[in-house]
């Protein structure tokens, strides 16, 4: 697997900078194009692995519908459940009342579902 050593990351003001940004070639200075491990050069952490061919091309070519249908929806239409594909659901206050909010739908069974109304007191 190669390895790239990065001089410095970009700090978090640097990186929220380019939300919202198209990133074009002039921008990358070392394409990616096999299995890499990416480190931070001062310190060895590993910032990022890539991993050539870890998701089979027909679930890729299967999915891209639903990873650009997510990415066009607008932030209130839309947001991180889209995304995830979980939806969102509502959110309720300790009192019971709803919030204007919503959140992304946890798919853990484990435990009640924090978005549920609470239990009217006994």
């Amino acid at each position: 697997m190669n390895e790239i050593y990065l001089s410095e990351a970009l700090s978090d003001s640097q990186t929220n900078a380019l939300l919202g940004k198209v990133i074009t070639a002039d921008f990358v200075r070392t394409p990616v194009t096999e299995s890499t491990i990416v480190r931070l050069a001062t310190t060895g952490d590993i910032l990022a692995i890539f991993v050539t061919n870890a998701i089979d091309q027909d679930i890729a070519d299967a999915s891209e519908p639903l990873f650009l249908k997510a990415a066009k929806s607008s932030v209130i239409g839309g947001f991180r459940g889209t995304a995830a594909g979980t939806g969102s659901v509502p959110v309720f206050k300790k009192d019971g009342s709803l919030r204007r909010s919503r959140r992304v739908q946890l798919r853990s069974t484990a435990s009640p579902a924090p978005h549920s109304p609470p239990s009217p007191a006994t």
